[in-house]
């Protein structure tokens, strides 16, 4: 056969691969640390690199945040405040429970008529976060005097 001595190659991943390893790594305290610490030392941004195995640019730009901000860890991100608090949420379960076969529109009509206002979306979202959902019965067709008769039966 023709196959018999030929030898087939196939790519290996390498371990480092983007299937093996995330793309994009928040780096710890303590690495930060390390990084600012070998560089105060007078290390260059390539010897930090191959001893803690992380890329020069990575290393680069740690060292730029500390010289700019003078703190080794990101500044933590600011949070938009939600738009439904707990006291919110408690007042939409008793209004579920009080009318459960009143529809989402009025439901949440009510909460806009209070001067809570938020859209749909997050109404329903908060909806399903609280353990309660909608849905509306199928329409189905009247039944024929055939099927009257066969159900009579």
């Amino acid at each position: 056969m023709y196959y018999q001595n030929t030898l087939f190659f196939h790519k290996i991943t390498p371990p480092t691969s983007s299937i093996t390893k995330p793309k994009r790594q928040e780096l710890d305290a303590f690495i930060r640390g390390q990084i600012i610490g070998q560089w105060e030392k007078g290390v260059t941004y390539g010897e930090i690199s191959k001893a803690l195995d992380i890329l020069k640019s990575t290393v680069g730009n740690v060292v730029k945040v500390f010289r700019h901000k003078g703190v080794s860890k990101p500044l933590t991100r600011l949070e938009r405040e939600p738009k439904i608090t707990g006291r919110t949420q408690s007042a939409m379960v008793c209004s579920f429970r009080n009318e459960p076969f009143t529809s989402i529109a009025a439901q949440h009509q009510r909460l806009v008529n209070v001067e809570i206002s938020i859209c749909m979306t997050t109404f329903r979202k908060n909806m399903k976060l609280l353990g309660f959902s909608s849905h509306s019965a199928a329409c189905k067709p009247e039944l024929t005097d055939k099927q009257k008769e066969n159900r009579l039966k």
